[in-house]
């Protein structure tokens, strides 16, 4: 069954939501609201990683994060997802009970790893050719790129494992926007059950991005419905978790479909 993964970032520059949930009474309300809908884990990010944004030294982001995750003991049903390639951020966080750490660098940085391996945290990786995203730098066009992705996902999950952490642990991210040009991206959401050959839960973050426009201008709110309508393809091909900005929109989208189709 696929889960949906609410989305709140604490940035004041993120493409979709930045600036609205940075004060604690705000991310508390959002957080109330989003368990109210049904959401049962909130990906947590203070740094925007849209093409373009300045990177936060990892102090920077701790001082974003650290009026925030005292709230986290508030809400004990949901599980919290850190959104961070920072170690020395993941370490601090595990005492507020962040309970998955989710690693957009695809770099397998050893002292994230050792983090992982000495807790119980759930470990996101996501493929990816560099932070901030940059438009200029994909996967090369005369390259299958399902093919690159899940090689490069083979090589991180054995080094991964040699390194002493099971696999169980672990969640992978294909990485939509990342490296990829519009069309790639497109390919990935095609071929998403390719992806579950690499035997771990797959989670993907489609949510309000550019190449959901397919070349117009608007705004990411635009880009909701066409959020909603990669979910529920998403969601029949079992992907495990969609990460989104309106769970609740999405949520509606899934069941919709569901009931639909019901036998």
């Amino acid at each position: 069954m696929t889960e949906i993964v609410a989305i709140l970032n604490l940035t004041p520059d993120s493409f979709s939501d930045g600036g609205k949930y940075n004060a604690p009474e705000m991310a508390e309300t959002r957080i109330t609201e989003l368990q109210s809908q049904g959401a049962k884990i909130i990906d947590i990010g203070a740094e925007s990683t849209r093409p373009g944004a300045a990177l936060l030294s990892q102090e920077e982001e701790w001082g974003r994060l650290k009026k925030i995750l005292p709230l986290l003991k508030k809400f004990p049903d949901i599980t919290f997802s850190l959104d961070t390639y920072h170690p020395e951020t993941a370490r601090k966080s595990l005492e507020y009970g962040v309970g998955w750490i989710n690693d957009v660098s695809g770099k397998n940085d050893p002292a994230m790893l050792e983090i992982v391996k000495n807790s119980v945290v759930k470990y996101v990786i996501m493929h990816n050719l560099g932070l901030p995203s940059d438009p200029k730098k994909t996967i090369p066009l005369n390259q299958d790129s399902i093919m690159e992705i899940i090689k490069w996902a083979e090589k991180k999950l054995s080094d991964i494992s040699r390194f002493g952490i099971d696999l169980r642990k672990i969640i992978f991210d294909p990485g939509l926007g990342f490296g990829k040009t519009t069309e790639q991206n497109w390919e990935i959401i095609r071929h998403a059950g390719d992806f579950q050959k690499l035997s771990v839960p797959l989670m993907f973050g489609h949510s309000r991005k550019s190449f959901l426009s397919r070349g117009k201008k608007e705004s990411p709110e635009k880009r909701q419905a066409a959020t909603d309508s990669v979910s529920t393809r998403l969601a029949e091909k079992k992907i495990d978790y969609l990460r989104v900005h309106d769970f609740l929109a999405t949520k509606r989208a899934i069941e919709i479909v569901e009931h639909l189709f019901a036998n």
